[in-house]
């Protein structure tokens, strides 16, 4: 997601134990996976239903293809 898209969730999420002062440096330090590194990347601009399918759909690809190894 983007650092707007974040930062909006973040604010309206009362007592939240980050600040949102720290959100453009934890944007600045983020590192992409690397193609040898577990994890997935999933696209949170979007609303939590399509978030929560997108996940399944590639933890369900990522599980296949570690199995096939």
């Amino acid at each position: 997601g983007t650092p707007e898209v974040i930062g909006k969730r973040q604010a309206s999420r009362p007592g939240h134990f980050m600040p949102a002062s720290l959100l453009a440096s934890q944007f600045a330090t983020l590192e992409p996976l690397e193609p040898d590194e577990h994890g997935i990347a999933i696209d949170v601009d979007q609303n939590i239903d399509s978030i929560v399918d997108n996940y399944v759909a590639l933890s369900a690809t990522r599980t296949t293809e570690q199995e096939n190894r």
